[in-house]
Order: structure tokens, then C-alpha cells, then sequence
């Protein structure tokens, strides 16, 4: 350990410097992670299953808005940058030039407020990477940035995760151009950091 970083240990373990001194000087970027490989299924929902050869959640050629759902809840972390929007994405296996109707509908509030009644509709950005015109790659689907604006640390967002093939939500140009089932490997969520963690367990910065 640097001589450094022994002084900075120091100094927390003395009371000498609190969270709020520590800073970043430039926010970063971090990644929250929900692989398919954790996510529960809807037993009465029958157009989605986990492909446990391709290790991912294949959702069916015909799989209906909004019967196959994946659902997420979202915890922002300490290090948060408080009130700043995430970017929330999908990574999935693409093996041909169509690209599916990814949708999600989201909701975030925070610890001591009224839980939203509605969710928001987004639809999936246009594809990260070119296909290369033949065989699978892992692509990223961006979606709209999810605004936080007054919310805090620990601040929760309710995510359920669709693919509309029938374009029941009337949101895409048409239906689902993909004849096959797509499979999902993770949805994520881009967010600054702006700190270390937070100076008291529900408080970002004391007074």
C-alpha cells in the first residue's frame, strides 16, 4: 500500500476526513448489472424460457407485449452522483440484419415517497454495433437516459424488460421484423459517480 493511501486510511480512521472530502475530482462511469441468468420467468407466460445452452433468456419469435415480462429493481448506489440520469441498455445476441422490438416501462421514486402508480414506456435506441451480415454477436440496445432529478442515494427504479413483436404498445413502426427468438443476456444501467460512497449510511454529505 502507497504511503498515500496509508495517510488517507489514517485520516478516515481518525475522523479526520469524511467521504465528502473524498470526493472525485471528475465523475466516472460505473455499470449496474442484472444478467438473465438470475431473472425469474412468468410460469403462466409460455412465448420465453431460459436457454440453458446459450445461458440467457430467449424470447420467442411470437412473444407478447406484455405477457413476457423480465422484470428488475434498481438500487442506486452510495457513490451515486445524486439526481444525474442513468442510461439504461440491454445486451442480446443478433444474428441477423432485423433488429426486435425491445421496450421497456420504468418507474423510479425514492426511500420515503409515494410509490408511482404508472410506469414510463421507452423503446430500444438503434443498435450499438453494425452486424457483420452473417453469424451471432453480443449487441447493445440503448434505450432514452431515465431522469432522477431530486431523487437520492439508494433511490429505486422498477424495470420490467419486453419484447413487442406484435407492436401491441403501438410505440414501433411496425411489428417485430426478427422470424426467430432473440436471446437476452443482461440488462444494465449507466450511472456517474461522483464519490466514494456516502458520509452517513442515508446521507450523502453531513451538514
Amino acid at each position: 500500500m502507497s504511503n498515500l493511501l496509508l495517510s488517507i486510511v489514517e485520516l478516515i480512521v481518525e475522523n479526520k476526513m469524511t467521504c465528502a472530502g473524498l470526493r472525485l475530482s471528475d465523475t466516472s462511469w460505473d455499470d449496474l448489472k442484472f444478467p438473465a441468468s438470475a431473472d425469474r420467468l412468468d410460469v403462466a407466460a409460455t412465448r420465453y424460457s431460459y436457454d440453458y445452452a446459450e445461458l440467457g433468456i430467449s424470447f420467442n419469435a411470437n412473444a407478447r407485449y406484455p405477457n413476457e415480462v423480465v422484470g428488475h429493481i434498481v438500487q442506486m448506489p452510495h457513490h451515486w452522483k445524486e439526481g444525474s440520469s442513468i442510461q439504461p441498455h440491454v445486451h442480446w445476441v443478433q444474428s441477423q440484419a432485423a433488429v426486435p422490438n425491445w421496450l421497456i416501462e420504468y418507474r423510479p421514486y425514492g426511500n420515503g415517497d409515494s410509490v408511482p402508480a404508472s410506469f414510463t414506456q421507452a423503446i430500444a435506441n438503434a443498435p450499438v454495433f453494425t452486424y457483420p451480415g452473417s453469424g451471432s454477436i453480443l449487441q447493445i440496445s440503448t434505450f432514452p437516459n431515465i431522469a432522477m432529478t431530486g431523487l437520492l442515494l439508494s433511490s429505486f427504479i422498477d424495470v420490467k424488460i419486453y419484447r413487442d413483436t406484435t407492436n401491441a404498445s403501438g410505440l414501433f413502426a411496425g411489428a417485430d421484423p426478427v422470424a426467430a427468438g432473440v436471446l437476452l443476456k443482461e440488462f444494465d444501467a449507466h450511472y456517474e459517480a461522483d464519490s466514494f460512497g456516502s458520509d452517513e449510511e442515508f446521507i450523502k454529505d453531513s451538514p
